[in-house]
């Protein structure tokens, strides 16, 4: 199938709009099967901290969103966090994305790397030494208080870094997520407390 996308590309110049899309598609596959080459002096990292918090979040919204997933900015860049499955090649580790391809697609063609159960930091093709730096220092916080990473960002970028909404109601302003997602993701009572002190109380 690989092989006629190809041949349809160089005899035309362009591949159809149904086409498209299974590029991306192909290329996450390939990322997550082929074996990872990094650049000279890059491995594994021991470990980022301790994602256990992190891990009951996307547990918790699993059991009411099929995908959940936390959008964060990191040096002007989305970067897409979600939990892998007990069917895939690496379950309980959290993946770190780019957003999702073309519209109706799960898939991102940027793949930056995953953290393990563990903590131990994996390197994806897509990363760059510029962009390892911020990436790193935002999970390493993350690891250390999410709560406060999804508030801060929510702030920063006024969008819940859950759902991707515009964050309107100065409640959810104040805590940088709405109340549907608090309770999605087991953080009903930091909104609670944020929205008291937006009111003054």
């Amino acid at each position: 199938f690989a092989c006629s996308l190809v041949s349809q590309f160089a005899k035309n110049g362009t591949l159809s709009p149904k086409q498209a899309p299974y590029v991306a598609r192909l290329a996450a596959q390939y990322e997550s099967t082929a074996p990872v080459i990094w650049p000279a002096g890059w491995t594994a990292t021991p470990s980022l901290g301790d994602f256990s918090r992190l891990v009951g979040m996307f547990e918790m919204a699993g059991k009411k969103l099929q995908w959940p997933k936390i959008t964060l900015q990191v040096a002007h860049h989305d970067i897409v966090l979600s939990i892998a499955g007990s069917k895939s090649k690496n379950p309980g580790s959290i993946n770190v994305a780019g957003p999702p391809g073309p519209v109706g697609s799960r898939i991102s063609s940027d793949w930056f790397g995953r953290i393990a159960p563990d903590g131990a930091w994996f390197p994806g093709r897509s990363l760059i030494p510029a962009f390892s730096g911020p990436l790193l220092a935002i999970l390493k916080k993350l690891s250390r208080d999410p709560a406060a990473v999804v508030l801060a960002q929510g702030r920063l970028t006024g969008c819940c870094c859950f759902c991707r909404l515009p964050l309107t109601d100065e409640r959810s302003t104040a805590a940088g997520f709405g109340p549907v997602c608090a309770d999605n993701f087991g953080l009903k009572q930091e909104w609670k407390r944020a929205a008291k002190v937006s009111n003054g109380n």
